[in-house]
């Protein structure tokens, strides 16, 4: 591994243990009256809080879960903690794409328009036999395929909001996809930050290990982010796209790690509502407009992810085109039109 990747990685990682206070707060949000958004995985952890710091500022919002009856158990409650919360469920299993492809049409056939699109979900070092419903990784497939067929089916419907907004709209259309700081660690580098052999199961995946496939999941968000930026600036189309590493938090995304390492590791953990700060900042805010297809770090701030992500056109074009192959052979075998 070249020295100026791993200790640009390194350091980076470390000193998100010491983020420093935040800049900016959950109250310096704007009004959010008229904007519709989407949270992925809403119903529970930083999404729950992403979904109740957006409704508390006049979001109509759609949270997502893989189970329709969790999700309304996390409405019911929003609409205890939030007057007037304007919040419904979305039911979504991002490691089946014939989910995500119900749950877009579903979306769509309600409402006309999408201006927030928060791609929160995840799966963190589940058991190496865990694959999707297609044979994908668990987590390549939930973390960055599933979010990415997701968005690829909204885009219609993302770029039309875009066009009938006002230039002097102060929110505008944005993604934000949530990275992390693990992407630091990743033995893949340079030109191969991602091993596409390793996507899908087999003796390759396997051989590379639970936690090195998460790492690789969360370069994929950060490429994924670049790439979409880069792309919709080329062909003109105003959609702000960011990924965000929201910090260490307390939630469930640890679930799957040995009890030993989940002791260890809680004292250095914020309190979940921290988690959903920087997402928001990315979501909401003007400032982060300056930063269109880049990587913040806790607490809202600007950072760059590693060496070999940044500016890295060889590999956002590789997993974009890879992405693009997956849904043409999901969608072509299911006699889809898009």
């Amino acid at each position: 591994m070249p020295r100026s990747i791993r200790w640009d990685g390194v350091c980076k990682y470390l000193a998100d243990f010491a983020p420093g206070i935040p800049k900016w707060t959950l109250e310096d949000m704007p009004d959010l009256t008229g904007k519709i958004s989407i949270v992925t995985g809403g119903n529970a952890g930083i999404g729950y809080e992403i979904v109740k710091a957006l409704v508390a500022k006049h979001a109509k919002v759609y949270l997502t879960s893989r189970s329709t009856a969790n999700g309304e158990a996390a409405v019911r409650k929003l609409r205890d903690e939030v007057k007037d919360a304007d919040v419904h469920v979305l039911e979504i299993n991002l490691a089946d794409m014939s989910s995500v492809q119900r749950a877009a049409s579903a979306f769509q056939s309600n409402e006309g328009q999408l201006h927030i699109l928060i791609n929160n979900a995840g799966v963190m070092s589940p058991p190496v036999d865990q694959v999707t419903a297609q044979g994908y990784d668990l987590q390549f497939g939930t973390n960055v395929l599933g979010h990415y067929y997701f968005t690829h089916l909204l885009l219609p419907t993302l770029k039309s909001t875009s066009s009938s907004l006002s230039a002097a709209d102060p929110i505008g259309v944005r993604i934000v996809e949530l990275a992390s700081d693990a992407h630091f660690l990743s033995a893949f580098t340079g030109g191969e930050v991602i091993k596409l052999e390793t996507l899908k199961d087999g003796d390759a995946r396997r051989a590379v290990g639970t936690t090195q496939l998460y790492m690789q999941s969360k370069s994929g968000n950060i490429l994924v982010a670049a790439a979409r930026a880069r792309r919709m600036t080329e062909l003109g189309i105003n959609i702000f796209t960011a990924s965000v590493n929201p910090g260490r938090i307390e939630s469930n995304l640890q679930r799957h790690a040995p009890a030993i390492a989940q002791m260890l590791t809680k004292p250095m953990l914020h309190p979940t509502k921290m988690g959903a700060l920087t997402p928001l900042y990315a979501a909401t805010s003007t400032e982060a407009l300056e930063y269109n297809g880049k990587y913040f770090g806790p607490w809202a701030r600007p950072k760059g992810p590693r060496i070999d992500h940044e500016g890295n056109v060889e590999a956002e074009d590789s997993i974009i085109a890879w992405l693009e192959e997956q849904i043409l052979e999901f969608e072509t075998s299911n006699g889809i039109s898009t």
